[in-house]
């Protein structure tokens, strides 16, 4: 939204205060507008209207305008504060004075003007903690991205330098990758404790030293309440007392092996936080998986407060003995994202070892017809092991799927559901007949029902021979959604469309993914 808009905003406005103000002359109805626009209450109303450029722009009105408006900056964006340093000869200098209400994020990168010397770099890094103000008073997060080893340590270096007693940083963001593959000394020596530090996002390479760098992270935020580790190791939890939302992928840049998962790491990681933790997510990225051999008597530890398990992709963490009642007692939220499971990873003999968990509310299930997952068997495991799921997402890789056979099968288990919400998004539907049948599956369940058809590519005569079954199949859904990723759909085509589906009445909304038949 541009200026005029919040011109439009402040009009509005004056309307109601000069119809407030009777009897009073033109120049008395300014004053009060003037007066009401220097509540800062209705200025942030109307400086929130505008997007970054205009905001900008904004500031430059007046001092008291540029005061909220740096505020409402400071909330929305990240200030690159290498930017601010320049090099004039051999004198480091700040280009500009930065105001305290623009800190509140700031990110560090490599990206440094062009007359930093490159031996200079790092000292600039250090230099923004203790050269640029307000640091540890206004600053809620630091964002650090880089690739050199140098820069990380004078980062640490930075961060050494903040005054314990006064910083209010909330969250630290580490990024580092590709480092040279060289022997680095371990950072040993401890942070300034930060008591408001609640939040670590730390995203590494195939570095073991790195494990020592998240390792005085957590130990300077004894308040620490969430972690997000992407990393190829397992981090040590234990002083972290207070922690309850966890959300860790172990990386993997060639290959890995069946050694390279350490299921016992993995549940002793767990242990180690079981009496706080109330949010947890695995991932797994990187090199193909192994077939995961998992450890005969592990101690699967009590997750008493754990209420919310995100588990993705492939079976990975798939760990026998976990996902059941006795051992996450108050769980009612589960993700499962299985698709691209590979034959070997064997997920329906995993799923049967599964217990049932009558605690389980909202469940989000995504299934490949990629993959060579008996999409069937699984359903009918899932509504098995959850039979108390109220709530229901499903998404649907489709780029294969052009039997309404296989449709019923993917679908028709969860129909025995008492749902009382279910949605389903389906990628890359290619024929209108997997439409109707995904819309003719999705009418026998129960509960409020919406579909969202992404990144599809339908012949319009292939959609139209379908449309009135659409429609009518449309009517007890709250939404039936068609787009792809451009968004459009030819105008002849909309024509056509249009008043088809206005004068049905039907919930169904086309932006796209209906694409003109070849000649």
């Amino acid at each position: 939204m541009k200026l005029r808009s919040a011109s439009s905003r402040e009009a509005k406005i004056s309307a109601h205060f000069d119809s407030q103000v009777e009897g009073e002359s033109a120049g008395d109805g300014i004053s009060v507008i003037s007066k009401a626009l220097q509540n800062p209450l209705i200025l942030d109303l109307i400086l929130a209207l505008l997007d970054e450029s205009d905001l900008k722009k904004a500031r430059l009105v007046c001092r008291y305008w540029a005061e909220i408006g740096g505020s409402l900056l400071g909330k929305r964006t990240s200030l690159n504060v290498n930017q601010f340093f320049r090099y004039d000869g051999s004198k480091l200098y700040q280009v500009t004075p930065v105001a305290q209400n623009v800190m509140r994020h700031l990110s560090i990168t490599e990206e440094f003007h062009p007359s930093i010397p490159s031996n200079k770099k790092a000292s600039v890094i250090t230099k923004i903690f203790t050269n640029l103000p307000h640091v540890s008073q206004f600053t809620r997060e630091i964002r650090f991205d880089a690739d050199r080893w140098k820069l990380v340590t004078a980062f640490v270096n930075g961060l050494r330098k903040l005054n314990k007693s006064t910083t209010n940083i909330q969250e630290i963001s580490v990024s580092v990758w590709d480092l040279p593959r060289t022997i680095y000394p371990p950072f040993t020596k401890k942070l300034p404790i930060q008591a408001n530090l609640t939040s670590i996002d730390f995203d590494v390479c195939d570095n073991d030293v790195l494990r020592s760098l998240l390792q005085i992270l957590m130990e300077s935020a004894p308040n620490l309440t969430s972690l997000c580790v992407s990393s190829t190791f397992f981090p040590n939890l234990e002083g972290c007392k207070h922690l309850k939302v966890v959300n860790f992928g172990i990386f993997r840049s060639a290959p890995s092996t069946v050694a390279n998962f350490d299921f016992a790491a993995a549940i002793g990681m767990l242990a180690q936080v079981k009496d706080s933790l109330t949010e947890l997510e695995f991932r797994y990225s990187g090199g193909e998986t192994g077939t995961p051999q998992q450890s005969q008597n592990l101690d699967v530890p009590v997750m008493s407060k754990l209420t919310s398990l995100s588990i993705h992709p492939e079976g990975m963490y798939l760990i026998q003995d976990i996902l059941n009642e006795d051992h996450l007692p108050a769980l009612t939220k589960l993700v499962l994202n299985i698709y691209n499971a590979r034959k070997e990873l064997n997920v329906a003999s995993q799923l049967n070892l599964w217990k049932r968990h009558r605690g389980v509310k909202f469940l989000s299930l995504s299934l490949d017809s990629r993959s060579s997952l008996d999409v069937n068997t699984i359903g009918e495991q899932i509504v098995r092991l959850f039979p108390s799921v109220r709530k229901f997402e499903l998404i649907l890789w489709l780029d294969r799927t052009n039997s309404i056979q296989e449709v019923n099968q993917m679908m028709a288990p969860y129909q025995n559901w008492a749902l009382e919400e279910a949605n389903v998004r389906g990628y890359r539907v290619k024929a209108a007949s997997v439409l109707v049948a995904i819309l003719e599956n999705m009418a026998n369940w129960k509960g409020a029902k919406s579909v969202h058809f992404f990144d599809a590519r339908i012949m319009q005569d292939d959609f139209f021979s379908s449309i009135n079954d659409l429609i009518l199949l449309s009517r007890g859904f709250k939404s039936v959604e068609i787009d792809d990723y451009e968004g459009v759909v030819p105008e002849e085509i909309q024509e056509i469309m249009r008043p088809i589906l206005d004068g049905s009445g039907a919930p169904i909304r086309v932006t796209g993914g209906v694409v003109r038949t070849p000649e």
